[in-house]
């Protein structure tokens, strides 16, 4: 056989290779779709609820029985607004949407032991009201064991859309409670309840009542894990291992140590530790803040990816509060707001409390911090501050002024509250702007109510979001992300058919991940083919619009836009905003491409 015949049939195999690996690239390719709202929608970030890693100017409210989101209202104004007596013996507060109304509910834990859901009935009689709706025993083991000190977390840890509750006691009593708004019995057999022991570690547990839990997908299986920060100042990753069912929280091997940190621990026999976790800086990485009943200070911990792990230094950390509670760097007095103070100036600032959330959707992230007159010796507390965000350091940390909510007083007084056991942010009454509810539960039952009032016009600028990159926005696991590059998506926008869903919108897309959305102009993105930059709101309340790039990328994002609608003479209309229902991102998968750089030719013998 000659030497081209053979040439030419090592080429003709060759083809055939080729044609078969091209034939299973396109074979393994994949579909996935996911539905934006997520219901109900996560108060203290209702971003994720739509699929969204950062956004500006936009909020979500509940018009005519419908979630929908839209321009923000502008904010005015800033109040605190106390309420005596229906928070008496209530240790743990969160807000939830239990009965998807699209109003944020009081869910509560009691220190007696028992589950009570305030239902939110909207405004009735120009107030808010809130109806016991449901109460329940969470445990009968005696000895107190069963009581709702320490700390606890609500959440959907299961993925059935409802609800869940896991409390960590001072007893080192752990119960997961599955669909939690749902009334339990201690009796029931089977069991609607689940509890364990985990009192080998005497420094693990949260011996006050105090938020040092938050839910938070650590491991990226699609299922949250829990983020806690023990009394001594150890925060541990306690996994959901989702295949143990209802005992998911209990496996003995479920607890791993993520650092360490005296600066916000005791050696003491009582107290705890106070944390929150969210993207405070919107660099597209979880941050914590943690803080600690006996000592001053509030501490920042910038989250950092390494090898796609979220990972903590506390070597790294960055005072808001310092050991002699003075301000750190990033927060400040601004001497033109009258209610600007430094903690530092009270008795005491014994954190119970902290809570990140955008307050007035401007798109930086926001402190509130309330504290206890009990850990500090001074027997003075009930203190709200709120760290405003206002701006970006030069190397993209947010700066925040210091604002005084709620100065406090001495227990001697006879004035309460004058500590704050439980607390929660969410949107209470309907304007589309996240409130913040702290209680004092073991004493008085008072309460404040931190509302940001509106005036109901719209902010004159275009709002934005910015969505998770596809992996995350429609579920590929990360498993299976080599194989699952994104290579069509498909958005579906789906608008009210109300009279106040006017304006503009507009489609854009990234084409890898975006480094610091904080930072973007929309506008110097791609818009989806076949869209323009200001789109008027279709007769059908629905628009699509696709875009497929010529080969699979691994982390793409959409953003839109929405803008009220301007009137004749040019000025914008702000009793008006696109309302957005729905969002359905429906996208295309195909194996990551491998491009060959360099052949070598290797002579056969």
């Amino acid at each position: 056989m000659s030497v081209f015949r053979r040439f030419e049939i090592k080429l003709v195999s060759l083809n055939l290779v080729l044609m078969v690996l091209l034939f299973s690239t396109i074979s393994l390719g994949g579909f996935f779709q996911k539905t934006y709202p997520q219901l109900p929608i996560n108060q203290q970030n209702p971003d994720s609820s739509w699929g969204a890693v950062y956004s500006k100017s936009v909020s979500t409210r509940v018009v005519t029985g419908q979630t929908i989101l839209s321009v923000a209202y502008e904010v005015t104004t800033v109040n605190a607004n106390p309420g005596e007596g229906p928070f008496s013996d209530v240790s743990q507060t969160y807000l939830v949407d239990y009965n998807r109304d699209g109003r944020a509910d009081i869910f509560s834990v009691t220190y007696g032991g028992r589950v009570i859901i305030k239902r939110n009935d909207g405004v009735v009689n120009n107030e808010l009201r809130f109806t016991d709706a449901v109460s329940y025993i969470i445990w009968n083991l005696g000895n107190n064991n069963g009581s709702g000190d320490g700390t606890a977390v609500v959440d959907d840890f299961d993925n059935d859309g409802t609800p869940d509750l896991f409390l960590f006691n001072a007893r080192q009593l752990a119960i997961f409670i599955p669909n939690a708004s749902v009334p339990k019995s201690v009796t029931a057999n089977p069991p609607q309840m689940f509890w364990q022991f985990f009192n080998s570690d005497p420094k693990f547990r949260t011996n006050w009542t105090v938020s040092a839990m938050v839910a938070y997908d650590y491991d990226g299986d699609g299922y949250k894990d829990i983020i806690y920060a023990d009394m001594s100042g150890r925060i541990w990753l306690w996994k959901n291992i989702h295949s143990r069912g209802n005992t998911r929280f209990f496996d003995p091997n479920g607890r791993v140590l993520l650092f360490s940190d005296p600066d916000v621990g005791t050696t003491a026999a009582y107290g705890g530790a106070v944390l929150d976790l969210a993207d405070v800086d919107d660099d597209g990485v979880p941050d914590l803040v943690v803080g600690h009943t006996d000592k001053r200070n509030i501490f920042l911990y910038p989250g950092k990816l390494v090898n796609q792990q979220l990972v903590f230094d506390p070597r790294e950390k960055i005072a808001l509060v310092r050991p002699d509670g003075d301000l750190g760097n990033l927060v400040s007095v601004d001497p033109t707001i009258p209610n600007s103070k430094n903690p530092k100036l009270l008795p005491s600032f014994a954190p119970t409390l902290i809570k990140v959330i955008d307050v007035d959707r401007d798109g930086i992230k926001d402190i509130f911090i309330a504290t206890d007159a009990w850990r500090q010796g001074a027997n003075f507390g009930g203190s709200i501050y709120l760290f405003k965000g206002r701006g970006r350091t030069t190397d993209g940390k947010t700066n925040f002024v210091s604002l005084e909510l709620v100065r406090g007083n001495y227990s001697s007084s006879g004035v309460n509250p004058y500590d704050f056991d439980s607390g929660a942010v969410g949107d209470i009454d309907n304007d589309g702007i996240p409130d913040f509810v702290a209680a004092d539960g073991n004493h008085s039952g008072n309460y404040y109510k931190i509302v940001m009032t509106t005036n109901f016009l719209y902010v004159t600028e275009a709002g934005f979001l910015v969505s998770f990159e596809t992996p995350r926005l429609v579920g590929i696991p990360l498993a299976n992300l080599r194989e699952n590059f994104t290579k069509r998506i498909e958005v579906t926008v789906v608008f009210a058919n109300t009279s106040e869903s006017q304006g503009t919108f507009s489609l854009r897309y990234a084409k890898s991940k975006i480094r610091d959305p904080r930072l973007i102009d929309p506008k110097n993105y791609t818009l989806f083919p076949g869209t323009t930059e200001s789109m008027p709101i279709p007769p059908t309340r629905t628009f699509a619009a696709t875009v497929e790039f010529s080969t699979p990328v691994m982390d793409p994002q959409v953003i839109i836009t929405i803008e009220p609608p301007k009137r004749s003479d040019g000025t914008v209309d702000r009793t008006k905003s696109p309302q957005i229902l729905s969002i359905t991102y429906k996208v295309w998968t195909e194996p990551a491409q491998v491009q060959v750089k360099r052949f070598q030719w290797m002579r056969n013998n």
